[in-house]
């Protein structure tokens, strides 16, 4: 439920900025399985996995239920821009 709450709040604050795309146009960037990419997933939003932190690429199959992000980056200083939405 809180995950759900925090990304309601924040694409509200994305739409008070003036953003006017869809969810398909915005990017979860974490690095904690269980709550950054799940959240991130549950609320229907692409889903980059950075390694700097909480999780790496050999914890994947031990959250099945979360299934693959979207990408996955060394670091967040590794997204290419190309990778972002267009509208943002």
């Amino acid at each position: 439920m809180g995950s759900t709450f925090m990304f309601e709040k924040a694409l509200a604050k994305l739409r008070a900025q003036g953003f006017t795309g869809g969810l398909h146009n915005i990017a979860m960037v974490g690095d904690v399985l269980p709550t950054d990419i799940k959240g991130g997933k549950a609320f229907g939003v692409h889903t980059f996995f950075v390694l700097t932190g909480g999780n790496q690429v050999d914890d994947i199959p031990f959250y099945p239920e979360i299934g693959q992000p979207t990408c996955i980056f060394s670091s967040v200083a590794d997204i290419p821009l190309e990778s972002l939405p267009s509208t943002l």
